[in-house]
């Protein structure tokens, strides 16, 4: 599954490649990311491994035969949201964040023109919001700051415990041994899935960057530790042709372009800029 038709466009809108001579539809979505104040590090990793996550709940979906009522699109943000929230003891929610002032800086960037209507995709602002009401109804006490910081409508906030409690028990059930039963939909021939970093020479920054990073050690553990996946699974970091990240359902791969790095990094350096 692509990452968003219209956020591609938005990053290409950024990188200098796209017209600039139809109309923004920033919604507000500019002021909302500016109030967002977390350093480049965490918007980075933060909107990596929410794209990731996100990329995985695709896998789970698949490997799983996991039934999905509505878009599967938005079930998959909801899992990365999930999974992202910080524990209890945790203090802040760093990484998501910065994956909420991505979909926002997106959705600035992003002309009417360009916007997918007909994508199976939310726009880029309802992403930035349905994170943070997510985030906030999972924890209203602790996340207020949140919900003030993206100023989410008060009448919308008593929904968010509701669509959080809704999202969270939803993934546990789909994904507990019991329902499923172990022997059908969850093999018991569990395997750690092989990572792979394809040789590139025009973004040997961007790889050197997720080696360091981790991610994908990250998320090769998690997906070990937690789901007994079959075997032949590959993460994938490539150079695309495109800024994208991806699951690849017939050969079993998540695909994480390196195009997609540097088109971070480079938005993380206009943000550092900004501030200045």
């Amino acid at each position: 599954m692509k990452l968003l038709a219209s956020a591609c466009v938005a990053l290409a809108c950024f990188l200098g490649t796209a017209h600039a001579d139809d109309v923004a539809a920033d919604g507000g979505a500019g002021a909302a990311a500016d109030r967002i104040d977390i350093d480049s590090d965490n918007f980075i990793e933060g909107s990596l491994y929410f794209v990731v996550y996100h990329e995985l709940g695709h896998a789970m979906v698949s490997e799983f035969q996991l039934p999905v009522v509505g878009r599967e699109e938005d079930a998959v943000d909801g899992l990365a949201t999930k999974l992202l929230t910080p524990d209890d003891d945790e203090p802040t929610p760093d990484y998501l964040m910065g994956a909420i002032k991505s979909w926002f800086l997106f959705g600035s960037l992003t002309k009417v023109n360009d916007i997918a209507w007909w994508d199976e995709h939310g726009t880029e602002n309802q992403r930035a919001y349905r994170i943070a009401c997510l985030l906030y109804g999972s924890n209203p006490a602790k996340f207020k700051d949140v919900a003030d910081t993206v100023k989410l409508p008060e009448d919308r906030r008593g929904g968010c415990e509701r669509d959080s409690k809704q999202n969270e028990e939803s993934w546990d059930t789909l994904m507990d041994d019991d329902t499923y039963g172990a022997e059908d939909k969850v093999p018991a021939d569990a395997a750690t899935p092989e990572i792979v970093y394809q040789p590139t020479e025009k973004f040997q920054e961007q790889q050197d960057y997720l080696k360091k990073l981790g991610l994908f050690d990250d998320i090769a553990k998690f997906m070990h530790d937690n789901y007994k996946f079959k075997p032949g699974i590959k993460l994938i970091a490539n150079e695309c042709g495109q800024v994208n990240a991806f699951w690849n359902p017939g050969d079993r791969t998540l695909t994480v372009c390196y195009e997609i790095v540097q088109a971070y990094q480079n938005l993380a350096k206009q943000i550092d800029s900004t501030a200045e």
